[in-house]
């Protein structure tokens, strides 16, 4: 990318000076610049998700430009996945298969039928028996390569712990994504969706969505000009707009999972997961027990993962009215 001059993806992530396969990896040191993650208990205001959401597209927008311009150096249409498809397959979210994060992520979506039975006096409008089969297949089928949108090499986990903000004073101004260890190829909106959902509370999504998703378009717009690039060609205005549609079941009960465990101290976890045996159970087999106490020990985590199942609601209303 760099060879292409494509330099705005320097902006996103810390520079990488050496790597050593399975050995070691030698990164700028962007603390020493007073950036640093934050609580995954504070959810981001309007400001800094903005700031997050602009360079998410300034990330996006170097990914297309990078097949852009490969595209004319070569002569006939670029695409990374096709490129660098094995290094960016699926390696979670996956239904059939049983190494050990597909199970995590299969224990995750079996476990929010649990979160729905914690709340029983949280009213459903429609038969959510009927409506699970449709979201558990949603779930794993939309994270795949889009044989409809146009995919992008993204993030793929943009939750609070991986996004470093940086700081003047108490004012954020920057911020870089870390942790790289979910980079898959999908419509960019996974990644819109994963900051709204993974790092904001109910009530920022709902007021400010729609600005968010004007903010991200407009910058990304900006960005691939700067590579002459048209994002109408690229990414129709109407066309992301259905991708955010068609992401968002996945995404939804992710955050749920997610919650599970990114709404607790690591005070409270380690109070719980007292040993080898419970941690098993807990990451691969059943929560129900772990869900119910954690409820019962944090209201801070009841009611974050209440937020999480009122969206959910709203998500199974839709998909219920096309059954």
């Amino acid at each position: 990318m760099q060879k292409l001059n494509v330099d705005t993806i320097t902006e996103c992530l810390p520079f990488s000076y050496f790597q050593r396969s399975e050995d070691l990896i030698v990164f700028d040191d962007i603390s020493m610049e007073n950036f640093r993650s934050l609580p995954s208990q504070i959810p981001y205001d309007l400001t800094l998700l903005s700031l997050t959401v602009k360079k998410l597209a300034k990330f996006h927008a170097s990914m297309f430009a990078f097949e852009e311009k490969m595209s004319e150096k070569i002569g006939r249409q670029y695409r990374l996945g096709e490129e660098y498809g094995e290094y960016l397959r699926e390696i979670f979210f996956l239904k059939d298969e049983t190494h050990a994060g597909a199970v995590l992520m299969q224990t995750g979506v079996r476990s929010i039928l649990d979160v729905v039975n914690l709340f029983p006096e949280v009213k459903i409008p429609f038969d959510f028996k009927k409506v699970w089969p449709k979201l558990e297949h949603l779930f794993f089928e939309v994270i795949k390569p889009s044989d409809c949108y146009r995919n992008v090499l993204a993030h793929g986990d943009l939750w609070t712990n991986n996004v470093m903000v940086q700081f003047d004073n108490d004012k954020p101004i920057d911020c870089r994504f870390v942790d790289y260890q979910c980079t898959r190829y999908c419509p960019p909106a996974h990644d819109l969706l994963s900051v709204l959902y993974l790092t904001t509370d109910r009530a920022t999504r709902s007021k400010h969505e729609e600005k968010i998703k004007q903010i991200y378009y407009r910058e990304l717009d900006q960005i691939l000009s700067l590579y002459k690039c048209d994002v109408t060609k690229i990414y129709p205005h109407e066309e992301f707009v259905e991708t955010v549609d068609y992401i968002r079941p996945q995404m939804v009960m992710q955050s749920i999972m997610y919650n599970m465990f990114c709404t607790c101290t690591s005070e409270e976890i380690s109070s719980f997961l007292t040993d080898d045996e419970v941690s098993k159970r807990v990451f691969f087999e059943d929560r129900k027990d772990y869900l119910t106490k954690m409820c019962e020990k944090s209201s801070f985590f009841k009611a974050k993962l209440q937020e999480c199942l009122l969206d959910l609601y709203d998500l199974c209303d839709t998909i219920s009215c096309s059954l």
